[in-house]
C-alpha cells in the first residue's frame, strides 16, 4: 500500500454546492475588523511526531509519514497569515506514552489555557486548506451557546477528529480533560488506528446534551475526505465516476471549492499531500 501509485480522484476538480450549516454563522460578515471584534482571536494547530518517534514508530517504515508537517506546514501558514489567525506547532508537546494522535488532546487544551485564544481549530497533519477565499468564521455560530464543531466519519459511524474545533469555554476543557482520561482506548504504537478517535466518538455517542453543546455542519464544510485512485485505474474510474460509491457521497468527499481536504486512510502520506497541494489556492 505504502508504494502504491496515487491520482486525484475526478471529483477533485469538479465543483458542486457544498450545502451551507442548518445554523447561523458569521458567513455573510466579510468586514475583518467586525469578525474580531464579534469573534476573537482564532487559533490554529497541528503537530507531527518526526522529533520525538520512539524506537517502535522508526521501525515501521511501511507508513510513511515522515515529513507530514514538513509538506503541509506552509499551506496552513499561509491560510493563517491571510486572514490573521494565529498558528502553532505543538510537535514539541508529544506524549511519548501514547501514539502521537492523541496529542492533539494536549496541544489544543495549550491553547485554550496559555494563549488566550477565544476559538481553536485543530487540523490533523495531512489535512490542507484547499480554498484559502472560505474563512473559519463562516463555519462559527453566532450564538453563544455550543462549543464544538465536528463533522461525521463515514454515514452512521460516528465522527472524525482529523479537524474540530473549540470555543474556549469551560466546557470545552472538561470535555478535552475527559477524553484525555479514556485511557482503555489507547492502542500500541505503530498501529493503524491510535484510539483516539474512536475514544472521541464514544464520548460524544454518550452525551445527553449533545445538541445543547455540539454542532455537526456538513462535512464538506470543514473536513473533507480527499479521494484518490490508483494511477493504472484513473482513466477507467473517470470514464464511470457516477458509478463509484464515493461520487455519490458528495458532501463527504472533497470537491474543488472545498476548505479542508483531509487524506485520511492513506499510508503514502507524501505522494497523496503533494497531489492535492498542487491544486489547493
Amino acid at each position: 500500500m505504502g508504494s502504491r501509485k496515487w491520482a486525484n480522484a475526478p471529483i477533485t476538480y469538479t465543483e458542486r454546492a457544498c450545502p451551507e450549516p442548518e445554523y447561523e454563522t458569521f458567513r455573510g460578515e466579510t468586514d475583518p475588523t467586525v469578525l474580531q471584534q464579534k469573534v476573537g482571536k482564532i487559533c490554529i494547530t497541528t503537530l507531527t511526531d518526526h522529533k520525538s518517534k520512539g524506537w517502535f514508530q522508526r521501525m515501521m517504515r511501511w507508513r510513511n509519514y515522515d515529513s507530514v508537517l514538513d509538506l503541509t506546514w506552509k499551506n496552513k501558514e499561509n491560510y493563517a497569515k491571510k486572514h490573521g489567525y494565529s498558528l502553532y506547532d505543538g510537535s514539541d508537546l508529544i506524549v511519548t506514552s501514547r501514539p502521537p494522535a492523541w496529542t492533539k488532546i494536549v496541544a489544543m487544551q495549550h491553547l485554550l489555557e496559555k494563549e488566550n485564544c477565544n476559538w481553536i481549530v485543530w487540523t490533523d497533519a495531512d489535512a490542507v486548506f484547499m480554498n484559502s477565499d472560505i474563512r473559519i468564521e463562516s463555519i462559527l455560530p453566532t450564538d453563544q451557546q455550543h462549543d464544538l464543531i465536528v463533522a461525521e466519519d463515514e454515514p452512521n459511524s460516528g465522527y472524525n477528529s482529523g479537524v474540530l474545533i473549540f470555543r474556549n469555554t469551560a466546557w470545552s476543557k472538561q470535555f478535552l480533560e475527559d477524553w484525555w482520561n479514556m485511557k482503555s482506548y489507547v492502542r500500541p504504537p505503530g498501529l493503524s488506528l491510535s484510539g483516539d478517535n474512536t475514544a472521541m466518538k464514544a464520548q460524544l455517542k454518550s452525551m445527553t446534551d449533545f445538541n445543547d453543546h455540539v454542532l455537526v455542519p456538513p462535512r464538506c464544510n470543514i473536513n473533507s475526505f480527499a479521494k484518490f485512485v490508483p494511477v493504472d485505474q484513473a482513466e477507467t474510474i473517470a470514464k464511470n465516476v457516477d458509478e463509484q460509491h464515493w461520487a455519490k457521497l458528495k458532501n463527504n468527499y472533497y470537491h474543488k471549492g472545498d476548505l479542508i481536504a483531509h487524506v485520511a486512510g492513506y499510508d503514502n502520506k507524501a505522494e497523496t499531500l503533494l497531489l492535492l497541494l498542487q491544486e489547493a489556492h
